[in-house]
């Protein structure tokens, strides 16, 4: 069983309720999340889809900006109707066995993203420039080599 539809069976159990109150308070919230997450997934969609070219741009704003300015409230009694309906129906159909689909979950790695660069700690000594400078085997002397050594 899936994380999602253990907390969503977790979500609609009764146990432990003696009115049922809390039942259907629980059952309200789980609708308006699917609802929401069937929506947001709809929006993303969409979205990517109209910043490929301006004209969809141009067609999503102005659906948008309609529905938004709607207010009417007859369509908000049918839509709510239509959702009771719509639950009942996927209630006969729902079978247990078959899980749910949804967006997988973005993964990210451990640790540091590749291509930065580590940064060092205050305590941290720094020796980047005795690294870059040169020793000579002769003299034991920085800046330069044992082929151009001055003391014999």
């Amino acid at each position: 069983m899936n994380v999602n539809e253990r907390a969503y069976t977790d979500a609609t159990d009764s146990t432990g309720d003696t009115d049922g109150s809390s039942n259907l308070l629980a059952a309200a919230v789980l609708e308006q999340r699917i609802v929401y997450g069937k929506l947001h997934g709809v929006y993303k969609k969409a979205l990517n889809k109209a910043l490929q070219t301006t004209s969809k741009s141009e067609q999503l704003i102005s659906l948008l900006q309609e529905f938004a300015d709607d207010k009417n409230d007859d369509d908000e009694t049918d839509s709510e109707e239509f959702y009771q309906y719509d639950d009942t129906s996927d209630k006969e159909n729902f079978d247990p066995s078959i899980p749910l689909l949804q967006n997988p979950k973005k993964w990210r790695g451990k640790g540091r993203p590749l291509g930065t660069k580590r940064f060092k700690s205050t305590c941290e000594i720094s020796s980047s420039k005795t690294k870059t400078q040169r020793r000579c085997k002769k003299c034991g002397k920085v800046g330069h080599y044992q082929k151009n050594c001055k003391e014999q």
